[in-house]
């Protein structure tokens, strides 16, 4: 993702500014944004506050992080944070340290649903990633579903019973 910011604010827009309006070229804003994330890294910035720090108002730096990301800086924000933590999570001592721990670092109270944006990002737990050993790839099959267009679909075990098959269906 880094390597994307880069590329991205390396680039100029080259379309000429629109009449009527002060127009600011998105990159800037984007570039601001950013720039502000990285100032304020121990912090959880709110989308209410990058705006704030850039000038402009909410649905601007929206539209501006759609065309430079095709995201929204919410989900930039999101991303952004879970590549920290499974940063640290690779360089951390499991003997010494325990995930909830590192989440929280990285201002996470949900881990529920953190676990799960994790699995779905990175392909194995955040445990996994903390007990794995540096430079040891995880395997294909750490997950009990199948990756298919960026969620999971769950596979159903084979051997179920007619209530069990039913409760099954409607599970999933």
């Amino acid at each position: 993702m880094s390597q994307m910011i880069r590329e991205m604010l390396s680039q100029q827009t080259t379309a000429p500014p629109k009449k009527g309006r002060h127009s600011v070229v998105r990159n800037e804003i984007v570039r601001s944004a950013i720039i502000f994330v990285e100032q304020h890294d121990s912090e959880c910035p709110l989308v209410s506050e990058l705006a704030a720090a850039t000038s402009v108002s909410e649905r601007t730096l929206r539209v501006a992080f759609q065309e430079c990301f095709g995201m929204g800086p919410l989900r930039y924000l999101k991303l952004r944070t879970l590549d920290q933590v499974h940063a640290a999570l690779q360089n951390a001592d499991f003997s010494l340290t325990t995930v909830t721990r590192i989440a929280m670092q990285f201002g996470i109270w949900e881990l529920g649903r953190f676990a799960r944006d994790y699995r779905l990002r990175f392909a194995e737990l955040p445990s996994e990633t903390l007990r794995r050993q540096p430079g040891r790839v995880p395997s294909p099959d750490a997950l009990t579903g199948t990756p298919y267009l960026g969620g999971l679909v769950q596979m159903r075990p084979a051997n179920l019973t007619g209530d069990q098959e039913r409760w099954a269906d409607q599970a999933l």
